[in-house]
């Protein structure tokens, strides 16, 4: 959106990308609050993982290998084991689009953009949506 946008009414520098992680961690417990206690399970695709989200409109190449597909009852969880599961040394040849360099980071999505994508689960845990620890059991 923020790249999108012909206005530029969105910009994320610094402590404004934070509160941005923040903001989504808010809205999205107001959401939950809706559903009874227990009633929600997640479920995270990790295939076709593009360097752009779906508000573009189009897509690019894919970043990584397609991964499988993740599913929990700890939102917290799933999403760091998203994360983690994304690296930057499964990095397919010629998936950024031409002009595209990786910046110093450690996770894939913040040498791509500079941003830290832990950030979101910082605050899911803050505010008691759940726990970033867990533990995959693969199913075939």
């Amino acid at each position: 959106c923020v790249e999108v946008c012909p206005t530029n009414a969105l910009t994320f520098i610094g402590k404004n990308f934070v509160d941005f992680q923040k903001g989504l961690a808010i809205a999205t417990d107001e959401v939950l609050k809706t559903f009874s206690k227990g009633s929600v399970y997640y479920i995270n695709f990790l295939l076709n993982i593009t360097m752009l989200c779906d508000c573009w409109g189009f897509s690019t190449a894919s970043l990584v290998p397609d991964i499988g597909i993740m599913a929990s009852d700890d939102l917290a969880a799933i999403e760091k084991a998203s994360l983690d599961a994304i690296k930057a040394e499964n990095l397919l040849p010629d998936s950024l689009p031409e002009g595209r360099e990786l910046r110093e980071g450690k996770h894939l999505f913040e040498k791509i953009w500079g941003k830290d994508p832990y950030g979101q689960i910082d605050e899911l845990e803050k505010i008691g949506l759940g726990n970033r620890n867990y533990t995959i059991e693969e199913i075939e």
